[in-house]
């Protein structure tokens, strides 16, 4: 038996690497594997509010460190498996912890990217910081799983010895739950069925959308997701204004079985995102056909 202690988000909220992590617990793994979850979930959001080192968050991260250094202790785990997004400015700080708390315990880890690592994107003080804290995640790592292959060049570049320890994981979907889409092309001036699904905040583009709500004649949008914070609240506000209400859907958070029912009606997948690393709910919309 194997054991695997995987340092992760679970839902809520239902999106990224919570989403990736509740597929894997659900899908199961193969005989032989016994998975055990540190639970590492934000309860603010990451991009409603500013990443500061808050005392909660402070708190929070010294729970999970505590979590993870007790598991090491333990001796009943012969892995860990360490779920990193770069959401968070001061995250990483944490998961290079946490990879020093099982390196001093004898434990291998793996450390699986899910996001780009941009280098250039770390240039002042605190970046510099960031760089020397994922080199040093890097180093003690038995395995290294980034996301994309801007990704691994940027962990080469921080430590090259890492080129046969690293390999590119991309996302998954269960790709069988997914059923193509059913256009209704029999109704007559049938508007265009557009979707979006996701944390309904500015970064994923909610004043795009709002933008072609107000815009677009002879579409109708639904908005599967939840606000973050009171600056979306008041752009939900905009949705629900009665010139364009009747072309917009606010469903809020629905379970993913739903969301895929939604898609397979739709005839548009639109995610006006400032910025992602590899969305699965890109994948979701073309399992189903979607454009």
């Amino acid at each position: 038996m194997t054991r695997v202690l995987l340092v992760s988000p679970l839902p809520p909220p239902d999106g990224g690497i919570a989403k990736w992590t509740r597929m894997l617990v659900d899908r199961g793994l193969p005989d032989g594997i016994e998975l055990e979850v540190i639970n590492t979930r934000v309860t603010r959001s990451h991009f409603a509010d500013s990443a500061r080192p808050t005392p909660s968050e402070l708190l929070r991260n010294w729970r999970i460190i505590r979590q993870v250094r007790s598991a090491v202790r333990s001796g009943r785990f012969d892995v860990m498996h360490l779920n990193h997004a770069s959401l968070s400015r001061y995250g990483l700080f944490r998961d290079y912890l946490i990879g020093r708390i099982a390196s001093a315990g004898n434990l291998p880890y793996v450390v699986q990217l899910h996001s780009t690592l941009d280098l250039a994107l770390n240039r002042n003080m605190i970046g510099k910081a960031r760089l020397k804290a994922y080199r040093g995640l890097f180093e003690r790592a038995a395995r290294i799983l980034p996301l994309n292959t801007p990704t691994r060049d940027s962990v080469l570049t921080l430590d090259p010895s890492a080129a046969d320890r690293c390999e590119i994981v991309p996302h998954f979907i269960t790709s069988d739950q997914i059923q193509p889409r059913e256009p209704d092309d029999a109704t007559p001036n049938r508007p265009l069925q557009i979707v979006y699904a996701g944390s309904l905040v500015m970064a994923k583009g909610l004043a795009e959308l709002l933008a072609i709500a107000q815009r677009v004649n002879g579409v109708h949008l639904t908005l599967i997701g939840q606000p973050s914070g009171k600056f979306e609240q008041r752009y939900l506000d905009f949705f629900r204004d009665k010139c364009i209400a009747d072309r917009v859907t606010l469903t809020g958070q629905l379970p993913n079985s739903e969301v895929l029912d939604i898609l397979a009606g739709a005839d548009v997948y639109c995610l006006p995102s400032h910025t992602e690393g590899f969305p699965m709910s890109i994948m979701e919309a073309m399992q189903a056909g979607l454009p």
